[in-house]
């Protein structure tokens, strides 16, 4: 069973990642038990293994028992927790909190990112991950906003306007700054490879 990466963020976020190599039946058995696990009206493969994984993930972040829903926004959540989800290429990945909302990306590096830059990042923000490799910077800068994006929860945000990426006492963070909210919010990130970044974003009381 691939759980690569199961750890505390703190008291009350937890983080899991799965690296999948199973088929569809042998996900099926894992979630044997589990709640909501019928799939049958999802038609590609690759999306009922998601779905089920899913289930697989919050059993072991909360506990069998628990329930995956979703805002009318697509935002996931259980009963007693906030949730963030994200997957890429082979992994899985899920952000769990029993109290404050948080926000999770995993992405792979892609080409795209270079083409699109000058609409989700400046060149100001670029030099504060000169610590990071050149081909990383744009892969984190693009998770750290979809992780910061997946917190906030509503649409009609900008990237490159509404989130922008900062240092506070030396540690990168995400300003989040959209009507007459202003928020700094803390990042953390995992090389899962070297070609895949994980980065989750919380509230900077949130990080111990």
């Amino acid at each position: 069973m691939p759980l690569i990466i199961q750890k505390n963020i703190n008291s009350e976020i937890k983080l899991a990642v799965w690296k999948v190599n199973e088929s569809l039946e042998e996900l099926e058995v894992l979630a044997t038990g589990l709640q909501d696990t019928n799939h049958q009206h999802i038609k590609l493969n690759t999306k009922k293994k998601e779905f089920l994984l899913n289930r697989i993930l919050l059993a072991h972040l909360a506990n069998p028992q628990a329930r995956l829903s979703y805002h009318p926004t697509g935002q996931p959540y259980s009963k007693a927790h906030k949730i963030s989800i994200s997957h890429c290429k082979g992994y899985q990945t899920m952000l769990l909190s029993a109290n404050t909302p948080v926000g999770l990306d995993l992405e792979c590096e892609r080409s795209q990112l270079k083409r699109i830059q000058h609409k989700f990042v400046s060149e100001e923000e670029l030099a504060l991950l000169s610590h990071l490799p050149a081909q990383k910077r744009l892969l984190f800068a693009w998770c750290a906003k979809e992780a910061a994006y997946k917190y906030y929860a509503k649409r009609n945000i900008g990237f490159r306007e509404n989130l922008q990426i900062k240092k506070v006492d030396d540690k990168l963070c995400i300003l989040l700054a959209i009507g007459q909210i202003t928020k700094f919010l803390a990042l953390q990130y995992l090389v899962i490879d070297r070609h895949t970044l994980l980065v989750l974003c919380v509230e900077q009381a949130a990080v111990e």
